[in-house]
């Protein structure tokens, strides 16, 4: 006879009782751990249950998504004009190229969201958190960015003109010096030195600005006043100039040969002192009587 036919009735109710009171607390535990990590998400409506959720085809312009989960979300070129993520959770949220006009997002958390190219004409970013956000190429004009912590954040090319920034805004110095040059214009500015690399400069005001041995690589200088700036050895590889900037001839010319590949140039008699013409394709080049002192033409094709 096998010792659990030997079991009395009462411990066997006493064992079964005991399974039960250790087990179903257990599987509840379980069950909960499922839904939490697994179901949730998928079994809340959106909003405010929107994680991973593509909502690229949905129509949210002055919709209510206040403290919403948009973790992960895909709202990529999607119209979002005036509509409401306040307190929401847009962290790791793909919105490239939408278009955030007048949104509220006060209080809400950007973290490593994508936004390159996104329309942000004054929305309201106050206390948000953008740390790690990519933001190249979106346009912040008028957009209200006090309290936000937009340290560590991508802004090649992005717009900075009109944003409202405070002291307790946190971007990295790299970025909040490109907002002064946007937004206090000055003339004669020391930007010696100065790592401008991708910064939007359109229309800036640099007008005998001391930009000796700045690093100008892949700025945007369209229609920028450049007018009797110091640009001694300052890198112009990439940088953008259109008709409509003002710059002296000697230095649209460095930018031109810093940019351009054109065999058999002439540039005789040409003033090239302290140009910064690093890698520049000179090949066959005619630099008789050319001014080349102080400039850099470390691995240039000649």
């Amino acid at each position: 006879m096998s010792n659990s036919d030997s079991l009395s009735p009462r411990v066997r109710a006493e064992r079964i009782y005991l399974a039960l009171v250790v087990g179903i607390p257990l599987l509840a535990i379980l069950a909960y751990v499922i839904f939490a990590l697994f179901l949730r998400d998928r079994m809340g409506g959106c909003p405010p249950s929107c994680r991973d959720h593509d909502l690229t085809k949905s129509s949210m312009v002055q919709a209510d998504f206040h403290g919403a989960d948009l973790r992960s979300a895909n709202l990529a070129s999607n119209n979002l004009l005036q509509t409401n993520f306040a307190s929401s959770d847009l962290s790791f949220a793909n919105l490239a190229g939408a278009d955030l006009t007048q949104a509220n997002l006060q209080n809400a958390n950007l973290t490593a969201a994508s936004l390159n190219d996104a329309t942000l004409h004054s929305t309201d970013l106050r206390n948000a958190v953008l740390r790690g956000a990519r933001l190249q190429a979106a346009d912040f004009a008028g957009a209200d960015l006090r309290g936000a912590d937009v340290g560590a954040a991508t802004l090649d090319g992005a717009d900075l003109r009109g944003t409202l920034l405070d002291d307790s805004t946190l971007l990295d110095p790299r970025w909040r010096l490109v907002w002064q040059i946007v937004n206090e214009p000055a003339n004669g500015r020391n930007l010696a030195g100065a790592d401008l690399r991708a910064a939007n400069l359109t229309d800036a005001i640099l007008n005998t600005a001391d930009l000796t041995e700045a690093d100008l690589r892949g700025a945007i200088l369209d229609g920028a006043d450049l007018a009797g700036a110091q640009l001694e050895l300052a890198r112009l590889q990439q940088a953008g100039i259109d008709e409509g900037t003002s710059i002296d001839p000697k230095w649209r010319l460095v930018w031109e040969i810093a940019n351009t590949v054109e065999a058999n140039r002439m540039l005789r008699s040409v003033d090239l002192s302290a140009a910064f013409l690093g890698s520049a394709y000179l090949r066959s080049a005619d630099l008789t009587g050319a001014n080349l002192g102080g400039a850099n033409l470390r691995d240039a094709d000649l």
